[in-house]
C-alpha cells in the first residue's frame, strides 16, 4: 500500500545498513515505470508487484521520475556495484498512454509491457533513462517541468493544465549529470530501444514519442556511450542556464512554482522551501548564490520556537490556482508546516555548500522542537509541526531516512 516515492526513500535507510534485501528489492522497483516515463502509484502484495493509483484516481506527480536515480546512485557508490546499472526489467503496462493522458484497449493482463508477444525487458539504465529524459523534456509555457497534478506536495493539485515545478526542474537537471557521469563510468556496451535514442538525440518530439511507444513495436540499438554522456551533459547544460537566467527573484533566493494563471507563485518578500531545498540538493547554483539564498530563506521561513524551516511564506488566501494545501491553515500540513521531510534536505543542501553554521542551527531547531515534551512526539521527527509546535503524523519513514542521510554523510562526514 506504499506509495511510489516512499520505495525509494525507504532503500536509502536499507542501502546504509548494508541490509541484504536491498539489491533485489532495488532491481524489483523499477518494474513500476511505464514505457511512457509515468510510473504505477501504489505498490501490491509483493515485491515487483504495483497497482496504477489508489481509489482508481489516476495521477502524475511529476517528481516521481526523479527519485529513483538518487537511491541508484547512493547504492552504486556504497556498493561499487554499477553493473545493476545492466539488469534487465520488464515494464508496467497498462491501458493509459501519452503521460496517462490517453488510453488504449490492448493491455497484457499480467500488466506487463508485450514486444511481438513476449515481455519486454530493458536494462535498469535504460529505465533511468527513460524517466529523466521525458521527465526533462515535459515542460511548460515557461521553460520548467510540468507541474502535472502535483509534485512532492501532494497538496499542489489545482494547476494540472499550466503549472510549472521549477523545484524538481533542478532535480530533472542534474540527474541528466549523474546519468552522464555513470555512463562514462562504465566499460560495458549500451542498448536502448529506438524510440528512446530518437527522442534523446532530438530526432522526435515527446509527442511523438508517446504516439510511438503507446502500441509498443520498437527494436533496440546499441549507443555510442561517449556521444550519449555528451548529449545528457549538453541538456543540463541547457537547462541550467535557462534556470540561472529565469528562476530567480532578483539575486535573493529562488521561484519554486508557475501557478494555473500562468504567474510566478512567489515575489521577494515570499518563498516557498522546496525550490530553494533542490537547487541547493542538486548543486545548481553557485556558492555565491547559495550564500545569498540561505541568508534571504532564513529571513523569510525560519522560526526556531516551532521547529524550525516553514515550508512556505503565508500568502493569506486560498489559492485555488495553486492547489488544496492552501485551503488548509497556515502552518499547518502543506501549507506552511515545518514539514521535516524537505527541511531535512534543505539543510542537506546547506552542508553541501559548506554552509556550516546554518545547516547546524536548522538541524537543531528540528530536533529539539521533536525532544519538547509539549512536542507531543515520541522517538523521531513527525512529518510536520504545527503552529503550536506539536508533532503530527510519526514514524515518517521518508524524513526518518533523510536525517539518518544527513547525519552520516554530512554532519559526521562520511561519505562514499
Amino acid at each position: 500500500g506504499r506509495g511510489w516515492r516512499d520505495l525509494w526513500q525507504d532503500l536509502l535507510t536499507l542501502i546504509m545498513f548494508n541490509d541484504d534485501s536491498t539489491t533485489d528489492l532495488l532491481i524489483n522497483n523499477f518494474k513500476g515505470i511505464r514505457i511512457d516515463g509515468s510510473n504505477a502509484t501504489i505498490i501490491g502484495d509483493k515485491p515487483g508487484a504495483f497497482l496504477a493509483d489508489r481509489n482508481h484516481i489516476v495521477r502524475v506527480w511529476s517528481d516521481h521520475g526523479a527519485w529513483p536515480l538518487l537511491t541508484m546512485q547512493s547504492y552504486i557508490q556504497e556498493t561499487g556495484h554499477i553493473d545493476i546499472l545492466f539488469e534487465k526489467v520488464t515494464y508496467f503496462d497498462d491501458k493509459f498512454t501519452h503521460y496517462t493522458k490517453e488510453t488504449k484497449s490492448e493491455v497484457d493482463q499480467a500488466n506487463i509491457l508485450q514486444l511481438n508477444g513476449h515481455p519486454y525487458s530493458g536494462t535498469i539504465l535504460e529505465h533511468l533513462l527513460l524517466q529523466n529524459i521525458v521527465g526533462h523534456l515535459n515542460v511548460g509555457a515557461f521553460g520548467y517541468v510540468r507541474l502535472e497534478d502535483a509534485d512532492w506536495n501532494d497538496g499542489l493539485d489545482m494547476a494540472k493544465e499550466n503549472g510549472e515545478t521549477i523545484a524538481f526542474t533542478h532535480f530533472y537537471a542534474n540527474n541528466l549529470k549523474v546519468l552522464a557521469q555513470l555512463i562514462e563510468q562504465t566499460d560495458k556496451q549500451i542498448f536502448i530501444f529506438k524510440a528512446l535514442n530518437d527522442l534523446i538525440f532530438n530526432q522526435i518530439s515527446l509527442e511523438t514519442y508517446f504516439n510511438r511507444v503507446a502500441y509498443f513495436n520498437e527494436s533496440v540499438i546499441e549507443v555510442d556511450k561517449t556521444l550519449l554522456a555528451k548529449q545528457l551533459m549538453k541538456m543540463y547544460a541547457s537547462r541550467l542556464e535557462h534556470l540561472n537566467k529565469h528562476a530567480w527573484i532578483g539575486e535573493s533566493h529562488l521561484q519554486s512554482y508557475i501557478d494555473n494563471d500562468k504567474r510566478y507563485l512567489d515575489q521577494v518578500n515570499s518563498a516557498n522551501l522546496t525550490g530553494q531545498a533542490m537547487a541547493l540538493l542538486n548543486q545548481t547554483i553557485t556558492q555565491k548564490q547559495a550564500k545569498q539564498l540561505a541568508s534571504s530563506i532564513k529571513k523569510l521561513l525560519f522560526n526556531p520556537s516551532v521547529g524550525g524551516y516553514h515550508l512556505n511564506s503565508d500568502y493569506k488566501k486560498v489559492l485555488t490556482n495553486m492547489g488544496r494545501a492552501f485551503g488548509f491553515s497556515y502552518n499547518h500540513k502543506e501549507n506552511g508546516a515545518i514539514f521535516s521531510h524537505m527541511v531535512i534536505m534543505y539543510i542537506y543542501g546547506l552542508y553541501q555548500y559548506d554552509l556550516v553554521e546554518l545547516g547546524s542551527e536548522g538541524y537543531q531547531a528540528l530536533v529539539n522542537q521533536s525532544i519538547k515534551k509539549d512536542s507531543h512526539t515520541f522517538l523521531g521527527i513527525p512529518e510536520y509541526f504545527t503552529d503550536k509546535g506539536e508533532g503530527k503524523y510519526l514514524y515518517l519513514t521518508g524524513s526518518a531516512s533523510w536525517l539518518l542521510k544527513l547525519l552520516r554523510d554530512e554532519i559526521f562526514g562520511v561519505k562514499f
